[in-house]
């Protein structure tokens, strides 16, 4: 796929990078996701629009993937004050937005930060379907982090 984009039109090249990262984190190979994604996010530059919020999105999830927490976090709150076009169409990913920036804030010991953010995530969807995983596992974050000393 590369190949035919770097021959007959270059202004894709966007949508490979958002492709290749997403396999290379799936593989676990952080630093080469955080690569492509870091390249798509350089195509998509505005985080409102629906590539550049998915590109900034899985930039940070592969930064904190790689345990490169400040970044993550950056990102994460940066794609949080951005309202436009790209939220509403990755509409779920938006809301767990709140959820992701929970789960970096807690792996940075700001646990009163997590907190908030687990919260507005189980409230945005507390009517949502029982089961779904990242409900399951902020609420039992959320449960620990309030319950820790």
């Amino acid at each position: 796929w590369k190949g035919a984009i770097e021959k007959y039109d270059t202004t894709f090249m966007g949508f490979y990078w958002i492709g290749a990262g997403g396999v290379e984190r799936a593989k676990g190979n952080y630093n080469a996701a955080i690569g492509h994604f870091a390249g798509a996010a350089e195509v998509f530059l505005d985080r409102r629009a629906p590539y550049g919020f998915r590109s900034h999105l899985m930039l940070a999830r592969a930064y904190q993937d790689n345990g490169q927490l400040g970044k993550a976090v950056a990102e994460y709150e940066n794609l949080l004050s951005n309202y436009g076009e790209g939220r509403l169409l990755w509409t779920i990913e938006s809301v767990k937005l709140h959820y992701y920036l929970g789960t970096a804030y807690e792996e940075s010991g700001w646990n009163d930060k997590a907190i908030e953010q687990y919260e507005t995530f189980l409230d945005i969807w507390k009517n949502a379907d029982p089961g779904l995983v990242a409900m399951e596992d902020a609420k039992e974050r959320l449960a620990r982090l309030k319950t820790a000393p």
